[in-house]
């Protein structure tokens, strides 16, 4: 689906009820995670057949068209979908009979037409953190949200679904109840560049990486949706994600704690020092290097990530412990070398 597959001008005609009929029973098909290639294909083919047909579909689905391409579409592009599905709903004639029970997936909720209108469109939210910066938000479903260093996340909530986009580097989330719509608890998902995720009452993070998309579970479970279906990654479980493979990659025994910079320590075991001082890295804007004659040396410990910068400590530290030294950069970097 595009953005610009309807404009919502206020010279198009409503569908007819019989087209909404339809578009509901797609979207339930498609909703239900059910739906061959071949279904998919028909879809489209259907939506394309007629104008009446992609309007009827927008009125049905419009509120979640910027789930699935949201990651990959610019912002305003994403917006200008959602605003058009608003449009569309707000030209409803009161003679249009009430949307037929809604099935969102397997659950088989009924959603009538009336309280769809009585429900918001979309929350939208974005939230970053600077450089060494870390933040925690509770969210309106219950969910507590924590942004490591120089992150980026947008929060979408609409009455189908909640999602959370990671722009760019790494957050950890602890779903919420989600026990305030009326339309009962929401489907919760994570896209991270092409990847998406989607949690099962779960405690978990994500990472974007240049290439990859890391994740991590703590509790429950997460379901691999795309860009292939890679089945329930289990609590404990650290699997990495191109968005260009077929399967995630299981970490046999992650050498960095992927939960322990929300309690705000970076937890290391036998970790090249090269890696190390990459992730450090990320704390400091002021650059940091290591030299290749010392970037074999295995780093382990728990090295703090609060009161303020935590470079400075943690040099200090591998100073004492490696046969390394620091020297000063300038701009107020730092070279590791040999001692």
């Amino acid at each position: 689906m595009t953005a610009a597959a309807h404009t919502g001008t206020g010279a198009e005609a409503d569908p007819a009820p019989a087209l909404v009929d339809a578009a509901i029973a797609w979207f339930v098909r498609l909703e239900s995670g059910l739906a061959s290639d071949t279904e998919q294909a028909a879809l489209a083919r259907w939506r394309r057949a007629d104008p009446a047909h992609e309007r009827a579909w927008q009125l049905v689905s419009g509120v979640d068209a910027p789930f699935l391409p949201l990651d990959a579409l610019p912002a305003h592009l994403a917006w200008e979908t959602m605003e058009a599905a608003h449009r569309l709903q707000a030209q409803a004639r009161p003679r249009r009979r009430a949307l037929k029970a809604l099935c969102l997936g397997a659950l088989g909720i009924a959603l009538g037409a009336a309280t769809m209108r009585q429900l918001p469109l979309a929350q939208r939210e974005r939230h970053t953190t600077a450089t060494g910066e870390q933040r925690r938000l509770l969210l309106a479903d219950g969910t507590s949200l924590h942004l490591n260093t120089g992150s980026e996340a947008e929060v979408v909530f609409s009455p189908l679904r909640r999602l959370i986009v990671l722009h760019r580097g790494e957050i950890r989330i602890d779903t919420g109840p989600d026990d305030g719509p009326l339309t009962g608890r929401r489907p919760f998902h994570v896209h991270a560049r092409n990847v998406r995720l989607e949690a099962l009452g779960t405690r978990f993070t994500v990472r974007q990486d240049e290439a990859s998309v890391r994740l991590h579970v703590a509790a429950g479970s997460v379901a691999v949706r795309a860009p292939a279906p890679g089945g329930l990654i289990s609590p404990g479980m650290t699997v990495s994600i191109d968005p260009a493979a077929p399967h995630p990659v299981q970490a046999a025994s992650p050498v960095l704690d992927p939960e322990a910079w929300a309690q705000g320590a970076l937890v290391v075991r036998r970790m090249r020092l090269d890696a190390f001082i990459a992730e450090l890295a990320r704390y400091r804007l002021a650059p940091l290097a290591c030299d290749p004659a010392v970037a074999h040396l295995q780093v382990s410990g728990v090295f703090q990530l609060s009161g303020g910068d935590p470079v400075p400590a943690a040099l200090d530290a591998l100073a004492r412990s490696l046969p390394i030294r620091v020297a000063a950069d300038s701009g107020n970097g730092a070279r590791i070398l040999p001692r």
